[in-house]
């Protein structure tokens, strides 16, 4: 088989090939785009991904001292009882000394 070709059909030929090489690299231009996008979205990732660790050190972190403060304050409270209970037993007994010096001044 011979083909043969004329010179339209040879310019013609060759302008399709330019026409397909030019998609060619056009394909080519946009996959490189397509990975450099990729490559700036995985990297986003990976730092959100380090965010949300560091925003979980951070919770455990404020968790940790919320009990913390949680257990200060039922101390602080406790005290505050138990302090509020003595100052009730000392004023009683105040109140019972003063009446018995009233009463044994009265009896005197």
């Amino acid at each position: 088989m011979v083909l043969l070709l004329f010179p339209e059909d040879y310019e013609s030929l060759e302008s399709d090939y330019s026409d397909l090489t030019d998609l060619y690299d056009a394909a080519v231009s946009e996959i490189d785009d397509l990975e450099d996008e990729v490559t700036v979205y995985e990297s986003n990732i990976d730092e959100l991904i380090e965010r949300l660790q560091n925003l979980e050190e951070d919770s455990d972190i404020l968790s940790s001292d919320n009990e913390r403060a949680r257990n200060i304050a039922k101390y602080k409270t406790g005290s505050l009882t138990v302090f509020s209970e003595s100052e009730r037993c000392v004023n009683a007994l105040n109140k019972q000394k003063d009446k018995a010096i009233h009463e044994k001044r009265v009896v005197f």
